[in-house]
Formats: structure tokens, C-alpha cells, sequence
């Protein structure tokens, strides 16, 4: 900041001074003495709790002025024949509006021309503004530009080319900042045509330009129209993959067969609807609830378990509790379970089976779109025998190798399988892993069912249900509760319970394996139960509430630079706010008493206070589309929607909160605390009461003009029940008031300069600079935990190569280091290619990745595209 030659020191005086507090908040400040005087002033002020904004701040916990540094950033000349007094206070309201250390974004609020700000009224606080002013036209309408105007349509000479090409090649060798600051400073047309004409020349600046020409830097491919139709076909067989189906249903001739009322939706987008997975049909939890009774309770008590002598026995719990797949003798079970919970078997479907089954999706595909838009089935009949005759000519050449339609035998349908699997499941509950639902896990049924007991409040000697804090039996008939649900759904919200929801769901849990010692989830099961549907739709309404709360909050951060809502969607949104610079510290922190010891009742008053702050007169009704999505805000009701005003969208949320059954044998429990946990809504329920706590109290912060910490705590982000803070140590004398106390919180972890956060780990060194890594909780299991898809399985082969580009674009969000990256990538192309992925088809991905997002080329500084290539998928890493 001063060039001058003379040097400064403590005993300097006609100064202008830079304090900043550890905290990172800033006050510039004028001084005629010494500086170490005025900084013992400053001291003493401090100690001597002076009423002022800048010593109060220092008295806040963990703002100790001891910590604090100093800068002599100005000076007044002594021969300068300025007065010292005017001059040192016109330089310091130049370094406060430069470094924006103004009430609230700093510390200063004694400002020249402003007065005491942080004493008056809050929408008239004085700082400089960091938030663009927009532009406005000031009543001239501009004339529009017209494509042709818009797009560059000078056609450059080759000389041009040439010498464009010479410059940037010149750039990229001199300097990658200089050489993406021009290339992205060229027009598409531009582009277009260097990539057009330079087709014999070679390297990396043409993949680049190709890149750039061909796709926004930030934003994906989208080449089906957002409001395509789509068709379903039924993946009965494997050989589906070598019929190309897509090929056919997107084939532009094909597409002309269709009625022209479907134009505007077209071209069509291809599902597919898969058989049941492995995994459902080996789990028995299911089967065990509903077969409990008193009756077998006792005797599974009374029985003795293996588990004691048994080399899988967890011993903190004395039982066996193991995702250790060797635990399984059956080494053809052992097998088919080593692809995990998702995979599928093969079948072996005939060649007219499949002809019948796509011919019958083709039939209610056109059943469906003439009933939507008004058609007659008839018209669908040239489009339906075409499809039709393509599809038979596919099976005929298909068959006539013999390879294609090898049969398959079940491993699942042997004897000796189902024999072993009956015996296993006498004894053990098989059920799926918390946090890595593709990985298998078995636990001794007498455990299972004793920890399922002591959760209920059951008393194990009598076997009687006293219940507890969270769960209280009732003596109602579960046929009875069902009507009752199902009349009063009807009554006020016009839903009608389907067949399959005319029950209650029943309480399970999960092994949490990451924790030490293992915890337990527990889940109703609330899949199928008569609160589906109105949980459904209560959720959209939920999510619109939810959009406007953040709009809500975003316009006082544009007035005031202080965030109030700390909730964010995932952990892209967080790594967009998370700052590179200036984090020092950072701690994580989890909710765990959410879903099990909150006050309903303090849940239902602060989601009411929210719909009161946000329905107004121009916001009466939430709308929800109950086949679509497409729910809004609205002044008046709409034919078609369920729509929600403030009262009856509260007397939803009121019956899904306190109408919370579920079965266990033979007894019904009512859960009376903790948000219900398994329903559509519980996480929105939990994300907008903790999102209001936290408005609350950063708005009391306004308030009261602590503005220090509120601008700290501004940082903060919140993914449902784990929250993390930065640059603020003391969070955990803040946890009482800021939320309720029945709700616990723990840190994750006790080191401040490394943390993981959601999956990624971010780490911090002492100038402030943040790193970003991948970060896996699976790799905290005790057992080798089975990820991504198999090849072999009963889906189509390019969900694996999909998934393949949609982790490879997750790294590149992640991570902020090329070699970590580069290593990640290589990992998972190593982990596919074992699992027999076509090499070239990864290759092909990964390449039409970088084409499609540029951004990542940039982001690592990437010029050779080639050479990266070559790192990633050639070297051993």
C-alpha cells in the first residue's frame, strides 16, 4: 500500500491504520499520535467494556483484540503543508470506501458526512455497496438486435486465420491466462470458422477452439426439448442394447408417422422400466415385521443366537453385525451379492417374447398420448407398424446367431440356493447399509428384534409396551385409524386414497457401519401407507415455500450483505459459495436428535410462522400439479391444482406431523417427538424449521446492530442436518440460541484446517487459501463396499458409461487440484475397465466431457487435451 522510502514503525505517528481482527472484519482508522499510543487506547477502551461499535466487537467471544493486526496502510507527509487534521481524515474515508470497512461490512461507524451510522436507522446505513447498480433505460426503448446482428457473419481470410493461429499458439506457450483471456474473447463465428478451415493443422489449440465453438463453457447439452413426450419400454433382456431402440423411436422418418398435434413435443425421450433388483428379493426384514407377534417375540428372545463364537461378532454390541461378504458360504450366492443390492439378474427372453413386449409398450404409448391430447388411437396406427416392422427385422437378424439368446439359469432359483438362503435367514435379518444402500449387511435376528424393542419402550420381561418420549402405543384398531385418515384426506384436500396405501407402515432400522461404535437408523417404512399422497403433494407445495423463503432472504442480502439462509440443495450450491481466499478455519457439525426428540410442536409453530411471512395478498395459494411438476405461487386458484392457502396448506402439515403410526406385531405407536422420519415431506419439514431458526436469529442480529457476527455467521451452510462454519470458532456456544433445546448437536471431527463436508474434503492453510478433495464417507467402512454398476446386470449398458461421465463431472467440481483430479478419474476408469466397460467407449465419454464442458480445461489450465488423455487413462496412478 505506500511505496514511500521511509520505513514505519510502532512510534509512528500522522497515520492512517488498517485493524483487523481474526475474525477477518476490518477497521480503518486516523491517528495524529504514536501509533503504539493509539493502539493503548484502543486496548483500554477495550478492557473497559467502552461503549463503542468497533470495542464492542472485540468483547464478543473469540474476538480478542490481543489477536488482532495492525497496518500503517497512509500517512500524511510532515512537510506537506496540508492541515494534518482535514488531510489524515479525507485519506481515511478514501481507504474506508476502497477496503468497504463501512457499518455494517466493517467496523468503522463514525463516517465524515454520515455521522454515527451504526445509531441510525437501519435502511439508511451508509457503506459502499458491493451490488451492481442495473442499468435502465431511463424511458429510450432500445432497438433489438436482430439475429444476424447478434451473430458474427464476417468471414475472415486465411491470412486472418493464420495470424490468429500464430498469436494464440504464441499465448499458450508464453501465457495460459493470456491465452483463455483472448480465446474466450472471440466471437462463436469467429471460432467456428478457425476450427472450420485449420482441419490439417494440428495440436491442442484446435481441441480447445473445437471446445469453445462447439459448447457454452458452463452450460450442458440439451438436445431433447424440455417438453419432449417420452416412451417406456419394458427391459426384459440384454439383447435390448444391440437393438438400438432409440435409433428408432428418434429416427426422423419414424417421426413423421406420429400425429402432427405432436410436433412441438418431439423428438421423444426413451425410458426404460427395469425388473426388481437383486437386493429386494434377498432382504427379509420385510417378511420378518409383518410375521412378529408376541408369540414369536418370545421365542426369539428365549432362543439362543451363534453369535458369541462366531468370528463375525461385533463385540462393542456381543452380536454379529457384518457388510463382510465372506460371512456368506455359498460361493455362488457370494457371487451374484458381490455386485451388490442394485444389480439385476440376466433373464433369457425368446426373440417373440420381446417382439410382444415392445409392441405392447408401442400400444400404450399411443394410449396415452391420445388420451392427453385428444386423439383418435387410429392415427397412431402407421407410426406403431413401423416401429413395429424395424423391431421384427432386428429380432430376425439377431437370431441368427445363437450367441445372442444363450439361455440363462437363475442362481437365485436353485435349490441349493433357496435351501442356504432360508437357513440364513432363520437366524440372521439381511438388509441394506446406511449411507452405501448397494452394499449388503447381516445382523442376528435376536439383535435386530432387541433393538427395535428398546427403541418402542417395550419391557422385555413382559413383553408390554410402555412406550416413551417418542413413541406412545394406542389402543385404536389399525382398520379404524386407516378410515379415519382416509376420510379426512378426502374431506379436505379431494385425494383419494389408493388401494395400495390403505395401511400403516411398519418401523425397521438400518446399521449405520461408518460410526464408531455402529449406531442404528430407524425408518417407517412409508412407501406404501395412507399418508403417501398427501405427504406427496405436500412436499411440492413445501418445495415453492422454500423458493420464495430464499428469495425472501436474498433480497435482505442485497441490502444489507448478511445471509440469512444458511440451507442450500447440495453440495455444488455450497462449493459456489464457499470463497478460495481468507478461510482460516472451518467446523462441521450434525443434528442428532432430529427425527427422534424434536418437539412436533415446535416444529408446527415455526413452519406456520414461515407460510405467515410468506403468503400475502399477491401470494394466496400454493398450486400443485399432482401428475406434473409444475406448482407456484399464485393470487387465485386454478382448475386442474390442489391449492394450498396459508390455513389449509397448515392444516396438512398439522395432520402429517401428528398422524404419525406405525405397526410393530401386534401393537400401533403414535410417534409424539422427532420429525417423522421416511415420509416424501419429514426432510423439508426439517430443513424449513431449522432454515426459520436460523432466520430468526441472524434477523434478531440486525436487530440489535451486531453486525460483526452476523456478517460472520453469513458464511454458514446447512445441507438439512449437517452444518458447517467458517471462520468462526466459537459456533458451539451459539447452538442454544439459535435452536431449540431439545435438539443435539456434535461436531464432526476436532481439527479446524481440515474438515469433510457432504463429499468433499476442504482443507485450509495459514494465509487463508482453501484446497478441495474428494472426499467418500464409503472409505470409512471396515468391509471392501460395492459402488457403480456391472456391465452383466439386467439394464442397458450405457447407464454404466453415464455414470462414468456424471462422476468425472462431479471431480471436476470438486476438486481444485489437476493431479487429484487426474488420480480420481483414473481410479474410476481402472474400477469400470475391471468390470469389462468398453475402453473405448470411457475413452469416447470422458473426451465428449471435455468437448461439452470446456470450463474444465480452464479451471486446470489444461492446453493439450491430448496429454491429458494420455495421463489419465495411460499412466498407473
Amino acid at each position: 500500500m505506500l511505496t514511500h522510502s521511509e520505513s514505519f514503525s510502532c512510534k509512528s505517528s500522522s497515520i492512517i491504520y488498517l485493524l483487523t481482527c481474526s475474525c477477518g472484519i476490518q477497521y480503518v482508522g486516523l491517528t495524529e499520535q504514536r501509533l503504539n499510543e493509539r493502539m493503548n487506547g484502543h486496548r483500554a477502551s477495550v478492557k473497559a467494556g467502552k461503549s463503542s461499535f468497533v470495542h464492542d466487537h472485540f468483547n464478543n467471544p473469540g474476538h480478542n483484540f490481543h489477536d488482532a493486526s495492525i497496518q500503517i496502510i497512509d500517512f500524511i507527509d510532515p512537510s506537506s503543508t496540508e492541515d494534518p487534521r482535514l488531510a489524515l481524515a479525507d485519506r481515511e474515508l478514501l481507504w474506508i470506501n476502497l477496503l468497504s470497512t463501512a457499518h455494517p461490512l466493517g467496523l468503522n461507524d463514525n463516517i465524515k458526512g454520515s455521522g454515527n451510522i451504526s445509531k441510525s436507522n437501519f435502511n439508511d446505513i451508509y457503506f459502499k455497496s458491493k451490488i451492481k447498480r442495473y442499468k435502465r433505460g431511463h424511458g429510450r426503448k432500445k432497438k433489438n438486435k436482430s439475429h444476424e446482428d447478434r451473430i458474427y457473419k464476417r468471414t475472415l481470410t486465411l491470412r486472418e486465420i493464420d495470424n490468429k493461429y500464430e498469436s494464440l499458439k504464441r499465448k499458450m506457450s508464453e501465457s495460459k491466462y493470456n491465452f483463455y483471456k483472448d480465446i474466450s474473447s472471440l466471437q462463436k463465428g469467429e471460432l467456428k470458422q478457425l476450427s472450420s478451415h485449420s482441419l490439417c493443422k494440428s495440436g491442442a489449440i484446435f481441441l480447445v477452439i473445437q471446445s469453445f465453438a462447439g459448447q457454452d463453457s458452463t452450460s450442458s447439452p440439451n438436445i431433447t426439448s424440455v417438453n419432449s413426450e417420452f416412451i417406456t419400454f419394458h427391459y426384459c433382456s440384454k439383447i435390448f442394447d444391440k437393438l438400438r431402440i432409440e435409433s428408432v423411436i428418434r429416427d426422423s422418418r419414424i417421426l413423421t408417422l406420429l400425429p402432427p398435434n405432436l410436433t412441438p413435443f418431439l423428438p421423444l425421450k426413451v425410458y426404460y422400466k427395469y425388473d426388481i433388483p437383486v437386493g429386494r428379493k434377498l432382504f427379509n426384514y420385510n417378511r420378518f415385521l409383518k410375521s412378529l407377534d408376541n408369540t414369536t417375540i418370545s421365542s426369539i428372545l428365549e432362543g439362543d443366537c451363534p453369535c458369541s463364537s462366531n468370528p463375525y461378532c461385533y463385540q462393542p454390541r456381543g452380536h454379529i453385525i457384518t457388510g463382510d461378504l465372506a460371512f456368506i458360504e455359498h460361493e455362488d450366492l457370494r457371487g451374484i451379492m458381490s455386485y451388490g443390492t442394485k444389480f439385476r439378474e440376466p433373464v433369457s427372453v425368446p426373440p417373440e417374447q420381446i417382439l410382444e413386449s415392445l409392441n405392447e409398450c408401442s400400444a400404450n404409448f399411443a394410449t396415452r398420448m391420445a388420451r392427453k391430447h385428444g386423439l383418435s388411437c387410429l392415427e397412431f396406427q402407421d407410426w406403431k407398424d413401423e416401429v413395429s416392422r424395424i423391431f421384427t427385422n432386428r429380432l430376425n437378424f439377431l437370431s441368427s446367431s445363437p450367441n445372442n439368446f444363450t439361455p440363462y439359469n437363475s442362481i437365485l432359483q436353485r435349490d441349493d440356493v433357496k435351501s442356504y438362503l432360508d437357513s440364513l435367514s432363520s437366524s440372521f435379518i439381511i438388509c441394506s447399509v446406511d449411507k452405501a444402500s448397494n452394499n449388503y449387511v447381516f445382523v442376528c435376528k435376536k439383535f435386530y428384534l432387541l433393538t427395535l424393542l428398546n427403541e418402542l419402550g417395550y419391557d422385555l420381561t413382559s413383553l408390554e409396551c410402555r412406550g416413551n418420549s417418542t413413541y406412545h402405543p394406542v389402543n385404536s384398531v389399525e382398520d379404524d385409524i386407516i378410515q379415519e385418515h382416509v376420510n379426512f384426506i378426502k374431506d379436505n384436500f379431494n385425494i383419494r386414497v389408493s388401494e395400495d396405501n390403505l395401511c400403516l407402515p411398519r418401523i425397521f432400522w438400518i446399521p449405520k457401519l461408518h460410526k464408531n461404535p455402529y449406531k442404528s437408523r430407524f425408518i417407517a417404512g412409508a412407501s406404501k401407507c395412507t399418508t403417501k399422497q398427501i405427504s406427496v403433494v405436500v412436499n411440492k407445495a413445501l418445495k415453492v415455500l422454500k423458493e420464495y423463503f430464499s428469495k425472501y432472504c436474498n433480497s435482505i442480502y442485497n441490502n444489507t450483505g448478511i445471509n440469512c439462509d444458511w440451507s442450500i440443495n447440495s453440495s455444488k450450491q455450497f462449493l459456489e459459495r464457499l470463497p478460495r481466499l481468507e478461510i482460516f478455519n472451518m467446523q462441521v457439525y450434525d443434528f442428532t436428535t432430529l427425527y427422534t426428540n424434536l418437539d412436533l410442536q415446535v416444529v408446527q409453530s415455526l413452519l406456520f410462522e414461515l407460510i405467515d411471512l410468506l403468503f400475502s395478498n399477491t401470494n394466496k395459494f400454493i398450486c400443485v400439479s399432482l401428475y406434473k411438476n409444475n406448482n407456484f405461487f399464485s393470487k387465485k386458484e386454478y382448475n386442474g391444482y390442489l391449492c394450498f392457502s396459508a390455513d389449509k396448506l397448515k392444516t396438512a402439515i398439522t395432520f402429517i406431523l401428528f398422524n404419525t403410526f406405525v405397526c410393530f406385531g401386534d401393537q400401533i405407536l403414535r410417534q409424539t417427538k422427532g420429525i417423522p422420519m421416511g415420509g416424501n415431506s419429514s426432510s423439508q419439514f426439517a430443513d424449513l424449521s431449522l432454515g426459520k431458526c436460523e432466520f430468526n436469529y441472524m434477523t434478531r442480529l440486525i436487530k440489535e446492530k451486531k453486525f460483526g457476527l452476523a456478517k460472520l455467521l453469513s458464511r454458514n451452510c446447512r445441507y438439512v442436518d449437517d452444518l458447517n462454519t467458517m471462520n468462526y470458532l466459537h459456533f458451539s456456544n451459539l447452538i442454544r440460541s439459535i435452536y431449540p433445546p431439545d435438539l443435539l448437536m456434535e461436531r464432526s471431527g476436532d481439527d479446524n484446517k481440515s474438515v469433510n463436508y457432504l463429499d468433499i474434503n476442504i482443507s485450509m492453510n495459514n494465509s487463508g487459501h482453501v484446497a478441495t478433495k474428494l472426499y467418500n464417507k464409503l472409505d470409512d467402512f471396515n468391509f471392501p463396499v460395492v459402488m457403480y454398476t456391472f456391465p452383466n446386470s439386467n439394464i442397458s449398458s450405457s447407464v454404466g458409461y453415464n455414470v462414468f461421465y456424471g462422476q468425472v463431472l462431479r471431480y471436476s467440481s470438486i476438486i481444485s487440484d489437476l493431479d487429484s483430479f487426474l488420480c480420481s478419474t483414473n481410479t474410476l476408469y481402472r474400477t469400470l475397465l475391471s468390470r469389462c466397460y468398453n475402453d473405448r467407449l470411457l475413452k469416447s465419454k470422458f473426451r465428449k466431457l471435455l468437448k461439452d464442458r470446456p470450463s474444465i480445461l480452464y479451471k486446470y489450465s489444461i492446453l493439450d487435451v491430448s496429454d491429458i488423455l494420455d495421463i489419465t487413462f495411460n499412466v498407473n496412478r
